[in-house]
């Protein structure tokens, strides 16, 4: 599941995607992108044009009532999604693609060293070599 991912530059997106609307600023290309940032999303908008617009990187569903968003919904598993409270309406309603290069997975029986020099999970990128972009699928609320 992915915890961090590479933004890649608004070109690219550009290429791949067919946007008829851009609703949003796109930031230089980011290496690192963690859950909560503020990242691109498209959607289909009411007027049936595709629109690109900003969002932060977690679903917060339409219920949630306590100040601080909920944890941990960043992901959503595909087996369980139309099930789970958190992600059912949006599943059926709100879905969108989030413009990435590629993402990063964490090999936990491989350790190495850090900077630090603590032991740290070896890092993977991994990406479509040839795509200068991809999307993930997204669900998202409002």
């Amino acid at each position: 599941m992915c915890g961090r991912f590479y933004l890649p530059d608004e070109a690219a997106v550009a290429h791949i995607l067919k946007i008829d609307r851009w609703n949003w600023h796109w930031p230089e290309p980011r290496y690192n992108v963690a859950p909560t940032t503020r990242v691109p999303m498209v959607f289909w908008a009411d007027d049936a044009l595709l629109e690109l617009n900003g969002a932060r990187w977690g679903l917060i569903p339409h219920w949630w009532k306590k100040d601080a968003p909920p944890s941990l919904t960043f992901n959503a598993r595909s087996e369980e999604a139309a099930e789970k409270p958190t992600w059912r309406h949006s599943l059926r309603r709100l879905r969108c693609l989030m413009p990435a290069r590629g993402w990063y997975e964490w090999n936990e029986k491989e350790l190495v060293r850090s900077d630090s020099g603590r032991q740290v999970k070896q890092p993977y990128f991994i990406c479509a070599p040839h795509a200068e972009a991809i999307a993930f699928a997204g669900l998202w609320a409002v």
